[in-house]
């Protein structure tokens, strides 16, 4: 699915929403063919079609970012941002503003979505990433642990988490996320990796 396709469509939606749904129905499985030009155009005609709604605009944004423009993938996504502050456009203009190299920016994008939805781990795994980057241990701790909780039956959440505390030094607590991500998938490599790198910090 694309990343705006979260959540689902209600029956009872207004007549409004709707001729919006429809409208966007054509450009979106262009979208899904990688036919970005076609569905950039889509796109833009629905934003014409309807001036004050979002969501075309948010992706026109994501069809300008999978095509490497990034200036006016921000714009876009901000514009949509102005008519209405929505959790997953703030991830996806983190994600732009990340590859522009505006990282504290990124940062402020994806806490904001997180504070939002706090159930939007997305957000949280972006924060882990980005914070342990930046060395800020507690709060890169503290998304990563957040993505675990919401995702309990991800190896790759628990691994993530694994290497996180044994970059910061916690090899009792690694061992006990790598232990995890190993229950779920024997064979991932990468948690076995941590799994030993927590062993091994601990002289075991």
């Amino acid at each position: 699915p694309l990343p705006h396709e979260i959540g689902h469509r209600r029956c009872d939606m207004p007549p409004a929403e709707d001729a919006l749904q429809a409208a966007l129905q054509g450009p979106t499985q262009r979208h899904r063919d990688g036919r970005l030009d076609e569905a950039l155009a889509g796109y833009a005609g629905v934003a014409q079609a309807f001036p004050g709604e979002p969501e075309p605009l948010f992706r026109i944004g994501l069809v300008e970012a999978e095509r490497g423009a990034l200036g006016p993938a921000r714009s876009a996504i901000e514009r949509a941002l102005a008519l209405a502050e929505r959790p997953h456009y703030l991830v996806a203009l983190g994600d732009v503003l990340e590859r522009l190299g505006s990282r504290p920016q990124a940062i402020a994008a994806w806490s904001r979505a997180a504070t939002l939805q706090p159930a939007l781990w997305p957000a949280h795994a972006r924060l882990g990433v980005a914070l342990q980057e930046e060395g800020r241990q507690e709060e890169a701790l503290a998304h990563c642990g957040a993505v675990a909780e919401l995702r309990p039956q991800d190896p790759g959440a628990w691994n993530n988490l694994a290497a996180a505390l044994v970059a910061f030094g916690r090899p009792v607590p690694a061992e006990a996320a790598s232990r995890r991500a190993v229950a779920l998938d024997p064979g991932h490599a990468s948690a076995l990796f941590n799994l030993g790198r927590a062993l091994l910090a601990q002289d075991r």
